[in-house]
């Protein structure tokens, strides 16, 4: 929309990530490949949803309602609960009693997450949980321990050995935010050089073309939105486990760390 409302601002700026609004989707196709697989056993589709009252918050709520429902998942309950709530056993108590299959969290503060983390062990709740922002904090898997184990989240694919490669040279580098700085200097390399130029117009043309497989999958952009395309077959965000105190990829098979 950016690009359509004022060219001559935005007509140079392309993104390499995938849009806000399909950085869930990747989550909808494994849940229903993983289901029709066997590989997630579950008796009924059902699912509780709790997540913040914050903009993040309802768009991944919302995100979630309406794309479950798609794949024929049933809603039981919804909660939504305030920003960086501490108390969650009434709504846990909740879950307990209806016992579905699946709860999806959504919160973005770490104290919030690693408490509705500790307190769903404690009420013995024996769902599947789908962890939310809260989780891809650095301090998360030390302050939430053991209790973290065996819970999903979406996680950014990358090629095989990145982390180990880049950490091995530059020790404080984060895999995932390194990745896109990584690849985007080699797509903007690639179009000046296809360019033949260092000319705006002809670089950002040049860029249009872009077909480039790096760390994060495949980058193609969109020609009217400049974010990279969404799809198996582009970029999407896979679905990783929590084990050993790390998020490790489950899926798409290909970037697989882990077999589930």
């Amino acid at each position: 929309k950016k690009v359509k409302s004022n060219p001559q601002k935005y007509a140079m700026v392309f993104m390499v990530d995938i849009p806000v609004s399909v950085m869930q989707s990747g989550s909808f196709l494994w849940l229903d490949e993983a289901t029709k697989a066997g590989k997630l056993k579950v008796k009924e589709k059902t699912y509780a949803l709790v997540y913040e009252d914050s903009s993040w918050g309802r768009i991944v709520g919302e995100t979630w309602k309406n794309s479950m429902e798609k794949i024929g998942w049933k809603n039981v309950l919804t909660e939504v609960t305030p920003f960086k709530e501490s108390e969650y056993m009434p709504i846990l108590t909740r879950v307990k009693k209806l016992n579905p299959e699946l709860v999806k969290i959504e919160i973005t503060s770490l104290p919030a997450g690693v408490a509705i983390t500790k307190q769903i062990a404690e009420m013995g709740i024996k769902s599947y949980i789908f962890g939310g922002y809260y989780q891809k904090t650095i301090e998360f898997p030390r302050m939430a321990g053991s209790f973290a184990e065996g819970s999903f989240n979406i996680r950014e694919p990358y090629a095989p050995d990145w982390d180990k490669k880049i950490q091995k040279r530059f020790p404080k580098a984060d895999p995932i935010a390194s990745m896109f700085s990584y690849d985007s200097l080699y797509i903007l390399g690639e179009a000046i050089s296809k360019a033949r130029s260092f000319e705006p117009e002809k670089v950002t043309k040049a860029l249009l073309e872009t077909d480039h497989r790096g760390v994060f999958m495949r980058t193609v952009f969109d020609p009217e939105t400049h974010f990279a395309r969404f799809g198996k077959e582009y970029k999407l965000f896979g679905v990783a486990m929590f084990k050993n105190g790390k998020l490790e990829l489950i899926w798409p098979p290909d970037y697989a760390q882990l077999k589930f």
